[in-house]
């Protein structure tokens, strides 16, 4: 068969397909239109040429070696090649080769078939990336879910086990060491517990764009040494050194968010404590000034511990990370203290990044800007009375029964007096004259600030402060809720409640929420 009968045998493809026809030896005798539009080459240039013109390096030479045998032994090869253009782009064709035989019986020719797949191969490999990336996720998932198990699981078995502990021991042979052991054992559970929902939580909030930030003037050397001396004891426990490094440079008082300041170092100081088993920790604050648009605070903590690859450093700032499974499964944790850390850094406009090495220890840094701010007021200490000598009434309304107990023993330690109810129905018939939900209300009011769970039986916390306001009582309203999302505080507010407290309740946050209470208390009856 000549070369104008091929061509003539080729024209009914030729629209849709890449056709070449070579020589025996390799050389392009033929390339049609779509050839030349899809290599970018000219069919002068691609004329003469052999295919190692387009060879693209994406294919070793066993597999060039296994076409040509197979074609030279009279199969029909038929495969997915990557070919280069002229561009330098890449492009994928689902290239079928076969020998063309003359009167002799020899391959005097050889036709290539081809067809464009590149945005097939393109998207096989997204498909391939996805499902690899959701196989990984779920790896992930799965992981976390393990670990959160045990996580969560350590706490309660400890305290559980304390409290049968005092149950067997303790109530029937009084020991006063066995029952300080075992309540600093559940207090240190529990706030373990209190810790890793306090991390999801917040985990949550990053996720969604809802973490909210404040900038309240803050003494920072103060709150890092206070952060330092939380470690105190468990760096003394690993024979740790715990150092600090804080610049003359650092104002006495910065516009930053203390909160969030706060659980940033500490989480960097608990994990720098957690990875280092020799040496110590160091922690060093410096303030940068370049002008009214350029200051930055900056805090380091620097351990000699384990360190991390560079490839690790790329991956622990990610929900669920840590540098890989056995760090979990030796040290625990639950893997988000970075990722949150970095994310509320972010959301002060700042960020936390890492220097580190394998073995030689780990420097995590926060740079957040901060301008200096003029020094905040020192809040008054807090009185157990009202003004006219009696102690704080505080009308208490809770249903769970473990909580009444706990919030009455902390409202009186405070030196205040509660009365407890057990809805907001029975708060409002208590504020009435006529003790029902409707009528005036009693006037001097009975009690000096309202406690309100949110979530009660019969009549919630907010239909309750709903209705207190609108009977105008001069009395503060503080919500009371195991529900700590902004929105949540929000929601409070916006039903009228003064201030808000987020279960579990320590003394020291009620005695702080009550102090503020009697200040709004003589806002509203001035």
């Amino acid at each position: 068969m000549d070369l104008a009968n091929l061509k003539a045998l080729l024209a009914a493809v030729d629209r849709v397909a890449i056709i070449a026809v070579t020589d025996a030896k390799g050389r392009i005798e033929y390339a049609n239109q779509n050839f030349v539009d899809i290599s970018g080459y000219e069919e002068h240039e691609l004329i003469g040429e052999d295919h190692r013109l387009l060879n693209s390096g994406k294919h070793d030479r066993q597999f060039w070696k296994r076409m040509y045998r197979a074609v030279q032994m009279g199969s029909v090869w038929r495969g997915r090649v990557c070919n280069r253009s002229k561009a330098g782009t890449h492009y994928w064709v689902d290239t079928t080769v076969c020998g063309i035989r003359g009167a002799s019986g020899e391959i005097e020719r050889y036709l290539a078939v081809r067809l464009d797949v590149t945005e097939t191969v393109e998207s096989e490999a997204r498909l391939s990336k996805a499902l690899e990336s959701a196989r990984q996720a779920e790896r992930t998932k799965q992981e976390f879910l393990a670990n959160m198990s045990h996580e969560i699981r350590t706490p309660l078995a400890g305290i559980l086990g304390y409290v049968e502990l005092l149950e067997e021991q303790g109530l029937a042979e009084p020991d006063l060491a066995v029952c300080r052991e075992s309540l600093d054992a559940i207090r240190r559970q529990g706030r373990h517990l209190l810790q890793i929902v306090g991390d999801v939580l917040d985990l949550s909030k990053a996720e969604s764009g809802r973490i909210r930030v404040e900038r309240i003037p803050t003494d920072v050397s103060k709150l890092i040494r206070e952060c330092i001396a939380d470690f105190a004891p468990l760096s003394e426990s690993k024979g740790l050194s715990l150092e600090t490094d804080i610049s003359d440079t650092v104002p006495c008082s910065l516009g930053v968010d203390p909160t969030r300041m706060r659980q940033i170092i500490t989480n960097l100081i608990s994990n720098a404590i957690k990875f280092t088993d020799t040496g110590g920790v160091k922690i060093r604050a410096r303030f940068e000034s370049s002008g009214a648009t350029a200051e930055t605070l900056s805090v380091e903590v620097e351990d000699t511990g384990i360190g991390i690859s560079r490839e690790q450093a790329l991956r622990i700032f990610e929900p669920f990370e840590q540098a890989d499974a056995s760090t979990t499964r030796r040290f625990g944790g639950t893997g988000l203290g970075l990722c949150i850390s970095r994310k509320l850094a972010r959301a002060m406009g700042g960020d936390v990044t890492v220097v580190s090495g394998e073995g030689f220890g780990s420097i995590f840094q926060v740079s957040i800007p901060a301008r200096p701010q003029p020094s905040g007021t020192v809040e008054p200490p807090c009185p157990a009375s009202s003004e006219d000598s009696h102690p704080l009434r505080v009308l208490l309304a809770e249903d769970n029964a473990d909580n009444v107990r706990l919030l009455t023993y902390m409202i009186t330690k405070c030196g205040a007096e509660a009365e407890v109810v057990s809805n907001g129905d029975e708060a409002i018939r208590k504020l009435t004259c006529a003790g029902g939900l409707a009528g005036p209300a009693k006037d001097p009011c009975p009690y000096d600030i309202i406690l309100l769970d949110m979530q009660m039986p019969v009549m919630d916390g907010y239909t309750a402060a709903k209705l207190i306001r609108s009977m105008k009582l001069p009395v503060p309203v503080i919500a009371v809720t195991a529900h700590g999302m902004p929105e949540d505080r929000d929601r409070c507010l916006a039903a009228g409640c003064d201030d808000y407290l987020c279960k579990p309740v320590s003394t020291e946050a009620l005695r702080k929420v009550l102090r503020r209470a009697q200040t709004v208390q003589r806002r509203l009856a001035a």
